[in-house]
């Protein structure tokens, strides 16, 4: 799931960097990430209901309530998580055919960071809410959008998608490691190593442009 948020979010941003530089690297990275990204999402949902199910049964008395609480929320984050899934496919099966329309086909990958990211909040609003019993009574009168107020899910919100981008960032470090000697994708005149350092350079940037606001959202 680190890899699907993080991943998307750096994606589109190496490819929006590509397209208004014409710089190869960034470019060539970009359709390598476009095809992971897929795969990854499928992983995550297969997997991502054993911990779900994990959850239910260790935290039945508060888990359930909790849902009842956000249950037209949980349909939101039902309905962005499809649309995201949508989006993403469509940005990778599009990439070829919207390369003379370079905004719409960003505005798509835009589409889907953020439909990942409502299913993020949603997942976050109800591990706070399940955290903040007392606050049950003011959710039930007022609805499921007063959980907005409290306080700790703003800064859970950030560490988990930043979280997420620092961790998509070592995944690219390794993968930077394991490139290997094969010229697979580049041009003859480049270098692999120099891609592969490259590579790795841009990992360590995304790891720590994830981890170093952690100083700040950690203790707030």
């Amino acid at each position: 799931m680190n890899l699907v948020v993080g991943g998307t979010v750096i994606t589109v941003i190496t490819d929006a960097i590509g397209m208004v530089t014409a710089r190869a690297y960034y470019q060539q990275l970009a359709s390598i990430m476009v095809r992971w990204l897929p795969g990854f999402l499928g992983v995550a949902v297969v997997l991502g209901i054993f911990p779900l199910v994990f959850v239910q049964m260790m935290y039945r008395p508060v888990f359930m309530p909790t849902l009842n609480l956000l249950g037209g929320m949980w349909a939101m984050a039902f309905s962005a998580g499809l649309i995201g899934f949508g989006a993403l496919y469509g940005y990778k099966h599009w990439r070829d055919s919207l390369s003379h329309q370079p905004a719409r086909l960003l505005c798509i990958g835009f589409l889907s960071i953020f439909m990942f990211l409502v299913v993020v909040w949603v997942f976050v609003t109800t591990s706070v809410l399940m955290l903040n019993l007392n606050q049950w009574s003011s959710v039930q009168n007022a609805g499921s959008w007063s959980v907005l107020s409290l306080p700790t899910l703003l800064p859970r919100f950030g560490h988990l998608v930043l979280a997420a981008v620092a961790g998509m960032g070592i995944f690219l470090v390794c993968y930077g490691l394991s490139m290997g000697s094969s010229r697979q994708g580049l041009n003859e005149d480049e270098s692999k190593e120099r891609y592969a350092t490259w590579i790795i350079r841009y990992g360590v940037a995304w790891t720590l442009g994830g981890t170093l606001p952690q100083i700040v959202i950690g203790p707030w």
